[in-house]
């Protein structure tokens, strides 16, 4: 039971039902997890729910998975010091020490690519 979330809750639910996906933050401890588990309650989504929560030494491993749901062309918008970084978590091309910054920044430009609403034709 989440005590004085029950607004939050309701709020995660009516985006998941409309779109299907939602995107929580906060800093660690807030009740995240809680949340989710919560809203994914398979009761009340009434469909199967995937969760990517990685142990703090997997980290790349779950964004690595994330970011191979971007469509090719969203790569190449990048800008180069993005690009390579988001490259070296995917293992591709040359691996170095991966820049955090223009990691967090590609990934970030990534996601919000590939959650802009789509635009009807005209």
């Amino acid at each position: 039971m989440l005590v004085g979330r029950e607004d939050l809750l309701a709020e995660v639910r009516a985006v998941l039902a409309t779109t299907g996906r939602v995107v929580l933050t906060g800093p660690r401890g807030i009740g995240r997890s809680a949340l989710l588990a919560a809203a994914a309650d398979p009761a009340a989504a009434g469909r199967p729910v995937i969760r990517i929560a990685p142990s703090p030494a997997e980290t790349h491993l779950g964004l690595a998975d994330l970011l191979t749901q971007a469509a090719p062309d969203d790569f190449g918008a990048l800008p180069a010091r993005q690009a390579e970084a988001v490259d070296a978590v995917l293992c591709r091309g040359e691996q170095r020490p991966i820049d955090p910054l223009a990691l967090r920044l590609g990934a970030l430009a990534l996601v919000r690519r590939r959650c802009r609403p789509a635009t009807a034709p005209r």
